[in-house]
């Protein structure tokens, strides 16, 4: 189809809200980035209020409601262990509604979601995209963020499709700072884009989180076949 086709169509998608866009970070500084997976139990009617309460918290990742022993797992990002403890501590651990915590952190990241394809293109057409598909994990971020890189990717967390212009206004920058940051960021593979699709309408109807044991030496071999299966959009 013609780019205007597409761009109707894409329109049509987002304000529906069947689909759209996200950007998060890797770049945190010199540090790997440590990835946490927060189970969080919840009082009685609580949980709609506490997930709403903290869905704008710049660390989180995701925000799922699941089935079993917990009420929501969070997967969260943070530059130490001593954040993490803060986020956990002070921010889960006083919100009114929140009766308990768990907290795990991921060693190694085999892949992530944004890799995850829907598999609706035909072989010449997935072809094209995987041209200019992303590097390969680990991604490297930004060895030294300072506090506008900060400033930038919140503005690209929220809408990431905003011209660099409407960018610098927000910041109080020059467009010309604004594209000089991004295309550093770009450069350091610090950036990850994701489109993401109303779930009941993506033919992958059932999301769920498979937790298992690897004999000691393993993991990395086990990981390297589950990537493979068409699945699995995660292995940590």
């Amino acid at each position: 189809m013609d780019a205007s086709t597409a761009a109707r169509r894409w329109n049509r998608l987002t304000e529906a809200g069947h689909a759209w866009l996200s950007c998060y970070t890797v770049a945190v500084g010199p540090a790997v980035p440590i990835i946490a997976f927060i189970e969080v139990d919840c009082a009685v009617g609580a949980l709609h209020e506490v997930a709403a309460e903290i869905a704008d918290g710049p660390h989180l990742i995701t925000i799922e409601h699941v089935t079993g022993a917990r009420d929501l797992v969070l997967t969260a990002t943070f530059p130490d262990l001593a954040m993490l403890a803060r986020y956990v501590g002070f921010r889960l651990g006083r919100l009114p509604g929140v009766s308990a915590t768990r907290s795990q952190t991921a060693t190694a990241v085999h892949t992530e979601g944004s890799r995850w394809r829907l598999d609706r293109l035909d072989p010449d057409s997935q072809d094209l995209l995987a041209r200019d598909r992303a590097p390969a994990m680990p991604r490297r971020g930004l060895p030294a963020p300072d506090a506008l890189d900060t400033r930038l990717y919140l503005l690209l967390s929220e809408d990431f499709r905003r011209p660099a212009a409407r960018l610098a206004e927000h910041l109080g920058v020059s467009p010309t700072t604004v594209r000089r940051r991004l295309d550093r960021m770009h450069r350091q593979d610090a950036l990850i884009y994701r489109c993401e699709v109303a779930r009941h309408l993506s033919g992958w109807p059932i999301s769920v989180t498979l937790r298992g044991i690897a004999p000691a030496g393993e993991a990395a071999r086990i990981a390297s076949q589950l990537i493979r299966m068409r699945e699995s959009s995660a292995r940590r």
